[in-house]
């Protein structure tokens, strides 16, 4: 039987947790939506990438916030997405010293996936983004690996960014039996120099990206912060500088690089590349990973200059 393919116009489905990022300090709380998934679907919007996100949003007013976020940012949720209840958040409590601790009240479930038609899932995007808790929380993180199996059976092109957040996902070695079933299933798989840290210690960029490499990734990128990214296939590999600019905070640089990179795959595929030249390597030869990875530092560089999970248009990040 021949299985179907998804068209490069279906565009990018991102599946992954929404929430709220809620900040109390002595002068007050600061609420603003969060998740690393949900911040690539809007990075992908801004950029102009046709996307939708599958994600699991309360009925509480934060989650009539967030709905309305996304929205206006131009990505529209799968249905099924607003579930009953409560919406997830991550609170950071900051004392007087402006140091933090942090409390995670996040339900990830994607039940109601089985309920909806087999093709309303599979078929939304030509690339399958996912990443951060939604990988490692159950019960949705074996839910999403289940859509995961269904979306590379169907040839859709999957990345794949752990994000780790140690406090919540559980122990390193179940964690790093995650990565290396879910790279195994991926074309593309990203980490941070500081993701990369936890799960295997003290190894290289190139080590790392070897062993991202070893477990099935097709393109395995480590970022490293303000000194750029390296970016690697079997055949070829590409470090691409930092860019110098004024930092206002880090927040959802990673997201952005992350989306930068998603959308460039879109590209491709929308200029008459073939997915399986993408997945198995072919299409990304050196000027391509080049391109690549300058894009998305350029975008986080963008993201990293200005406060809060920022990213950029289309337009900023091509001027």
């Amino acid at each position: 039987m021949t299985r179907d393919v998804p068209s490069p116009s279906a565009g990018v489905l991102v599946i992954g947790e929404s929430l709220m990022d809620v900040v109390a300090s002595p002068g007050g709380l600061d609420e603003h939506a969060g998740g690393s998934p949900m911040n690539v679907s809007v990075g992908l919007a801004r950029l102009g990438c046709p996307v939708k996100l599958l994600t699991n949003l309360g009925t509480d007013a934060r989650g009539v916030v967030i709905a309305d976020y996304l929205a206006s940012a131009g990505v529209p949720l799968v249905p099924g997405s607003i579930v009953e209840g409560r919406t997830s958040t991550a609170t950071a409590t900051l004392d007087d010293s402006g140091s933090a601790s942090y409390e995670f009240l996040i339900d990830w479930s994607l039940g109601f996936v089985a309920d909806l038609p087999d093709s309303s899932i599979v078929h939304q995007g030509a690339i399958v983004h996912t990443g951060s808790i939604a990988a490692f929380l159950e019960p949705g993180a074996s839910q999403l690996e289940a859509l995961l199996r269904t979306a590379a059976e169907r040839r859709a092109i999957i990345t794949f960014d752990p994000n780790i957040r140690p406090s919540i996902i559980g122990s390193k070695p179940d964690s790093l039996a995650v990565v290396q079933r879910l790279s195994a299933l991926s074309t593309v798989v990203k980490v941070s120099d500081e993701d990369a840290l936890w799960l295997f210690g003290e190894l290289t960029p190139d080590a790392v990206v070897d062993r991202l490499l070893a477990m099935g990734a097709t393109l395995a990128i480590v970022t490293l912060g303000a000194s750029g990214a390296l970016l690697a296939t079997a055949t070829d590999r590409v470090s691409v500088p930092g860019r110098r600019v004024t930092v206002a905070d880090t927040i959802g640089a990673g997201d952005s690089f992350m989306s930068a990179v998603v959308q460039k795959l879109q590209a491709l595929l929308q200029s008459g590349v073939d997915a399986a030249a993408l997945a198995d390597g072919n299409a990304l030869d050196h000027s391509v990973l080049s391109d690549i990875g300058e894009f998305a530092v350029s975008c986080a560089a963008i993201t990293v200059s200005r406060p809060g999970s920022n990213p950029p248009s289309l337009a900023e990040a091509l001027a």
